[in-house]
């Protein structure tokens, strides 16, 4: 835990694409390069959410009218603009939920869940709705992803504060309204990862391990990334004069929470030869909370699940995260094997209750184990 404190009270937040976030970039390569490995940067430029003004405002009606902000995160792919006007809530958007006299000029309050984002904001529009606000539909925030660019400003909050405002409409007089304003701008900010490998490192093939370092805005983020950049770099530590049949590259990737973006740019960048050398990746994200859990492709789940076994490390296999994402999506999306490691509580990932005193180091501990194990078992394996 003391490289974690000491991380988190020196680079957090690091909100992706910002000065904050390069500040982490650059501590974290003097690190490696500490640890004897050849680190490096490698840029790239985004389209980032602006923070101008804040992107959820509300204004309520009483005595006096109180204005207040939420804090929310404009979705990946959301429509741009700057708009105003009354709540409605339409429970998960689906076409029953719709209003008969739709939803012009109105800002509409939506469930996640059952249908995809995309469905949800496009059915809201198409109803005359000016803008859109979607609420978790589990504890805590999230960050959410339309498939296409959205026809409408759309920001994501957590289940607390959706909960709330739905109750707030419910107890509303007759002719009161309470009004919304949903700001999402694009602009353009640069980013990077760092990509640390062994100098003279022999053997065939490379090994991944990565995780992302970047936050989203307001968060100590101590679970959401803090525990997976801790993970890497410690294990940096004890693998740095360890010999294998193939080469270990950590890379810490950038602007995750905005999109992957960081994971991506690095696969979509290696060229044919780079691609086919890899041979695993594995990914450690928010390993500090709920049950240790991992999931990814078959071969690779198979061979941690027999290493934990043997060893007492009651890491539970999962289906999956229920809508959520890390960067070992971009390795799979290339058809690169890719391992997940992570705790299963993430309710209070993208929020300011992601803080120390919920972060477990017996979780963390174990998933390192995990991993370490599991390069052993793909040496073996190579043999």
């Amino acid at each position: 835990m003391e490289y974690l404190v000491a991380f988190l009270e020196g680079y957090s937040p690091r909100e992706s694409g910002t000065d904050e976030e390069r500040a982490a970039a650059n501590f974290l390569r003097d690190e490696m390069t500490e640890l004897g490995y050849q680190a490096d940067l490698q840029e790239l430029t985004v389209q980032q959410f602006s923070r101008a003004i804040p992107a959820l405002t509300l204004v309520t009606p009483g005595v006096m009218l109180e204005q207040r902000e939420v804090r929310a995160l404009p979705m990946s792919n959301s429509g741009e603009g700057n708009v105003a006007g009354p709540v409605i809530f339409v429970k998960k958007a689906f076409q029953e939920d719709i209003p008969e006299t739709g939803l012009a000029g109105s800002v509409a309050l939506i469930e996640r869940g059952q249908i995809t984002f995309q469905e949800k904001v496009t059915r809201a529009a198409e109803a005359g709705a000016i803008g859109a606000i979607v609420f978790n539909n589990v504890p805590g925030g999230f960050g959410g992803i339309l498939t296409d660019t959205g026809p409408i400003p759309v920001v994501a909050i957590t289940r607390e504060d959706g909960l709330d405002l739905q109750e707030a409409l419910d107890f509303l007089q007759i002719g009161d309204e309470i009004i919304a304003s949903v700001f999402v701008e694009i602009e353009t900010r640069t980013s990077q990862n760092v990509i640390a490998e062994r100098p003279g490192g022999g053997g065939e093939g490379v090994v991944i391990i990565g995780a992302h370092y970047d936050t989203v805005p307001d968060t100590q983020a101590a679970n959401d990334n803090s525990t997976g950049v801790t993970s890497l770099v410690l294990m940096a530590k004890e693998l740095q004069d360890k010999e294998f049949p193939f080469r270990i590259r950590f890379v810490f990737f950038g602007v995750e929470e905005i999109g992957l973006y960081g994971s991506m740019h690095y696969v979509d960048n290696l060229t044919e030869a780079e691609r086919s050398e890899i041979i695993a990746m594995l990914n450690f994200d928010s390993t500090g909370t709920g049950e240790a859990a991992m999931l990814g492709d078959l071969s690779l789940v198979e061979m941690a699940v027999k290493y934990s076994n043997a060893n007492g490390l009651f890491i539970k296999t999962s289906p999956g995260l229920g809508g959520g994402g890390s960067d070992h999506a971009s390795f799979q999306a290339a058809e690169i094997p890719a391992l997940f490691l992570f705790g299963d509580d993430l309710s209070r990932i993208n929020s300011t209750r992601d803080t120390l005193e919920f972060v477990n180091p017996d979780i963390m501990g174990r998933q390192m184990v995990l991993g370490l194990g599991v390069l052993d078992m793909l040496a073996q394996s190579q043999e």
